[in-house]
């Protein structure tokens, strides 16, 4: 491992409620909710249905520290996209 390499951004996301609950990665892959548990929330990408893409992402949440860390597997089949305004995450 390349010591002098940076560690990954955090992702930005919202989450206001079950329907519009997105995750944008520091790539900007768009991704949204698909289910939480009481210490993680996972993701599926939002162009799964689109071109059957397998990015998926888990945030899991320390319960001592309260820091959150993300994990990523499967790949996108796909470009990474600007968000559009109506999925713009701040």
């Amino acid at each position: 491992m390349d010591e002098t390499a940076l560690p990954a951004k955090k992702p930005r996301y919202t989450q206001n409620n079950r329907r519009n609950s997105q995750l944008v990665d520091e790539d900007n892959n768009l991704y949204h909710l698909a289910r939480q548990s009481e210490n993680s929330i996972y993701w599926v990408c939002s162009r799964k249905k689109e071109c059957r893409c397998s990015g998926k992402a888990i945030v899991k949440k320390n319960a001592v520290t309260n820091e959150e860390e993300v994990f990523y597997s499967g790949y996108h089949c796909h470009d990474a996209t600007q968000p559009t305004k109506s999925q713009k995450v701040d």
